[in-house]
C-alpha cells in the first residue's frame, strides 16, 4: 500500500488477518498495525525503492514470507479480533463505571 496520508486502512488489517505480507507506508495508523520487519515491512513515502526491496525480499524467501504472515496473523487476532475488541470496550466501559459497579455481575449492575 503506497498511500502519502492514510488513517488504520481496513484493507491492511484484512489482509494480515488473512495471512498475506503487507509492505506499506508508514503513513497514518499503518505503523500502528505493521511493526517494520516483524509484521510487515513499512517505508516512508517517496522511499520506493525501499518498497521494492521488501517486495524483492518476500518475493525470494520462502520462509521470511511465512514468517511475518504468521506474525501478523497473530498480531491482529490478538489486538483486532471480535473477541479481543470485545474484551477491550467492556475493559474500558468497566473502568469508566464507579467501582461498586464495575465489580457487579451484569445482572447486579442492571438491578442498581
Amino acid at each position: 500500500m503506497t498511500s502519502d496520508h492514510e488513517g488504520t486502512p481496513n484493507v491492511v488489517m484484512e489482509a494480515m488477518a488473512s495471512g498475506l505480507p503487507v509492505v506499506a507506508t508508514a503513513v497514518g495508523g499503518v505503523p500502528e498495525l505493521i511493526q517494520n520487519g516483524a509484521t510487515g515491512f513499512l517505508a516512508q513515502p517517496c522511499e520506493e525503492h525501499r518498497l521494492a526491496q521488501a517486495i524483492g525480499r518476500l518475493l525470494i524467501d520462502d520462509a521470511l514470507r511465512r514468517e511475518i504472515s504468521g506474525r501478523a496473523r497473530a498480531f491482529i487476532e490478538a489486538r483486532h479480533s471480535l473477541s479481543s475488541l470485545s474484551a477491550q470496550l467492556q475493559a474500558l466501559y468497566r473502568s469508566l463505571l464507579p467501582k461498586e459497579l464495575s465489580m457487579a455481575s451484569p445482572v447486579q449492575a442492571k438491578a442498581v
